[in-house]
């Protein structure tokens, strides 16, 4: 895995809502792609040479262990993921990221509403960037 990115929050702060802002973008974009998605939920995309997998849920460290297992199995390149602000979730990750060398990302997200999709759109931006898309090609084709 070269990429993990973490949207880390307390509970009810949009970290489940920013992420599905992020599936349904990526799924605009993606040249192949498969959602398992009611409410909270993964979803795996392939684009251009990228494989990539989102996961809104991240409330416990078993849903985060769920989530690594879900991305090893698709052997991504980035793995997305929702988690708390401390203790197992973050662990988890933290012991995940490491053993995969990989570098991570921690994003801080906050409660405002209107941020869910700036921080959709900026997660969105670093995955458009890391797969060497045009990004008008999407926008205009």
């Amino acid at each position: 895995m070269q990429k993990v990115i973490v949207l880390y929050a307390s509970a009810n702060k949009g970290k489940t809502t920013t992420l599905n802002k992020l599936i349904d973008l990526l799924s605009l974009v993606s040249d192949y792609y498969e959602m398992y998605r009611s409410g909270e939920g993964w979803a795996y995309f392939e684009i251009k040479r990228l494989k990539i997998v989102v996961c809104t849920v991240g409330d416990s460290k078993e849903d985060v262990k769920e989530n690594i297992k879900y991305g090893q199995d698709k052997d991504c390149d980035i793995f997305i993921t929702a988690s708390r602000t401390k203790g197992g979730t973050t662990n988890e990750v933290g012991r995940f990221a490491c053993q995969q060398r990989s570098n991570v990302v921690w994003i801080k997200k906050d409660i405002r509403e209107l941020s869910n999709n700036l921080f959709a759109a900026n997660i969105f931006n670093l995955i458009i960037n890391e797969a060497g898309c045009n990004f008008s090609r999407y926008v205009y084709s």
